[in-house]
């Protein structure tokens, strides 16, 4: 089950249809965003369809998948948590309608990770499928779980509020920062859906949101004391730490990250047998992938699973999904899990260590104690943590933006953010711009209102995306997010006029594709020019670009197994 060299799953192959069916609608939440991440989902799905594909004949119905994702797809993620990327280019403007941001606060953070799809095929019948995840929409390559469930719509069937209610009142909770015309029936058809469990290892499932109006709880121990416990968690904090040592009657097995286990207080860690992954796996991934026939370069990864097993008895509970162990998560975040039932000797503490422990695999090792944080180390996440407070009381902070066209038939843009209301902190510096504009980059007033205007934007440069970049003056130590911006009067022709743009330079649209579909993403970088005619630092595209191999060929080879890769997430996911 948590086999990494036996059990490892693909983030694209999740999210395809069955045989036969089609994508409908789809929800999905996370953390943080890759915009690359985000729109490689749609062409999957597209290629998903049509495998038999000429590619240079059907370029016009590629592209338009992308475009269609903004009527289909709705991903809700924390305002702030959308990374910049390291190229700019035209197509991130078809994905912008489908980003809703959920603003955060000092003290939670909008936390889960969980895809709901509604499929449908030719004869009317549908579909879904929900994928819990501890993983973001993002290209990170760490060690992450996911649990899916498919589920049949019986149209007969009264809605079955007893098994999808929770699902159900998490997706009403999405709505109300922003609602699709199709969420009303999406809902509908989802309660009347019956997901059935297809593994002899659980006997039963129950879905375990928290962090909204109805559910508060603490979904991961729900004061039930427990016979043995074994925690996985990338991050961590002393209350947490506290918090779940008291259930379980035995000292409990924890497994982390080497660097975060070093931050805690070590009275805390005494409760527990605690280990981390070794270097050489942290560094790459010789040592599970030397016993698999695939050939997959290794990469960075560490670990970002987060697993709770607990006994009970004969009986275990297995939870997983995006909640950490962290006083934070446990009674403040939105979170998503899904907690199964099964028997001990299956999904139990002992079971899951057994396979985590042992010598064929040899990742992980006993933690021991380093020396404590040195007074630069000390500084340096001070100096960060005064960063991320100050994102937090930004991206509650109103901007506005107004576009106006010129006589030349460019545009401007008059933007006003009022940051009137943040503590004035002379040792940051604050500067935002305009996706495909940093050119035109404007100083921010931390304490004050700042105006300014953009101008000479063609058309088809116009985006919603705004990249601000906070950073700690005479240090090399910065922030930089993205923020989707709503600027008033944006032309209805920008989407088509990108589209034609796009289309007539075929051979640019082609190294996108061949961008996504990249074995080697993850080799040393290499630049290319990207569909703005602007050179793009992408990561191993070199020698891949260069080949006049057909798409088509590496599309067979491969079947979007990069999908499932999904930048490196540079945010510390909470």
């Amino acid at each position: 089950m948590l086999q990494p060299s036996k059990d490892r799953l693909d983030y694209g192959s999740l999210l395809m249809p069955p045989e036969g069916y089609y994508l409908e609608n789809a929800i999905a939440t996370s953390y943080s965003i890759n915009l690359d991440a985000l729109i490689s989902i749609p062409v999957a799905l597209y290629f998903s369809h049509s495998l038999e594909l000429d590619l240079k004949q059907d370029i016009v119905q590629v592209l338009d998948s992308i475009r269609r994702a903004s009527d289909t797809i709705k991903v809700f993620c924390q305002k702030g948590q959308i990374s910049v990327p390291d190229n700019q280019h035209r197509l991130y403007s078809f994905i912008e309608p489908c980003i809703v941001q959920v603003p955060p606060s000092h003290r939670h953070s909008f936390h889960p990770k969980v895809w709901v799809i509604k499929y449908k095929n030719n004869l009317g019948d549908i579909k879904f499928r929900v994928i819990v995840l501890s993983r973001n929409l993002t290209f990170d390559r760490s060690w992450d779980v996911a649990f899916q469930l498919d589920g049949n719509f019986i149209e007969e069937r009264q809605r079955n509020y007893g098994n999808t209610k929770p699902l159900i009142d998490f997706i009403k909770y999405l709505g109300t920062y922003e609602e699709a015309d199709w969420f009303e029936d999406f809902i509908s058809d989802l309660g009347k859906t019956n997901f059935q469990l297809n593994s002899n290892e659980f006997e039963s499932f129950t879905f375990e949101p928290s962090g909204f109006p109805g559910y508060k709880k603490n979904v991961l121990f729900n004061n039930q004391f427990y016979d043995d416990m074994l925690i996985i968690s990338p991050f961590l904090t002393n209350s947490g730490l506290d918090i779940a040592k008291k259930y379980s009657i035995n000292k409990a097995k924890l497994f982390s990250r080497e660097y975060e286990l070093n931050k805690i207080n070590q009275q805390y860690l005494g409760d527990f047998s605690v280990y981390h992954l070794v270097n050489e796996f942290v560094e790459g991934e010789e040592k599970i992938e030397s016993d698999t026939d695939e050939n997959i370069s290794a990469q960075l990864q560490d670990l970002h699973a987060k697993v709770y097993s607990c006994k009970l008895g004969w009986d275990a509970v297995l939870l997983l999904g995006s909640a950490n162990c962290s006083e934070r998560a446990m009674h403040r975040n939105v979170e998503f899990m899904i907690q199964l039932k099964g028997k001990n000797s299956k999904i139990g503490p002992d079971a899951l260590f057994k396979e985590l422990v042992n010598e064929d695999l040899n990742v992980f090792q006993l933690y021991t104690p380093s020396e404590p944080l040195s007074e630069q180390q000390e500084e340096l996440n001070s100096q960060e943590e005064v960063l991320q407070n100050l994102k937090v009381d930004i991206v509650n902070s109103i901007i506005t933006a107004n576009a106006n066209k010129q006589e030349d038939s460019n545009f401007s843009i008059e933007f006003v953010c009022d940051l009137a209301n943040l503590t004035l902190n002379a040792k940051v510096e604050a500067t935002a711009y305009l996706l495909n504009n940093k050119e035109q980059s404007q100083e921010l007033k931390l304490g004050d209102k700042t105006q300014w205007t953009v101008y000479n934007i063609a058309e088809i440069d116009l985006s919603c995306f705004l990249i601000i970049e906070l950073r700690i003056k005479g240090t090399m130590v910065a922030l930089r997010f993205v923020l989707k911006i709503q600027i008033n009067n944006l032309p209805e022709s920008r989407s088509s006029r990108i589209f034609k743009d796009i289309i007539s330079n075929t051979a640019n649209f082609f190294k996108y594709i061949r961008f996504l579909l990249a074995e080697n993403y993850w080799d040393e970088e290499h630049t290319f020019n990207g569909i703005n005619g602007k050179p793009y630092k992408g990561h191993g595209l070199g020698d891949y670009m260069a080949r006049e191999e057909p798409i088509y060929e590496n599309m067979l080879k491969d079947h979007f197994t990069r999908t499932g890769e999904i930048d490196r997430d540079k945010n510390c996911d909470g």
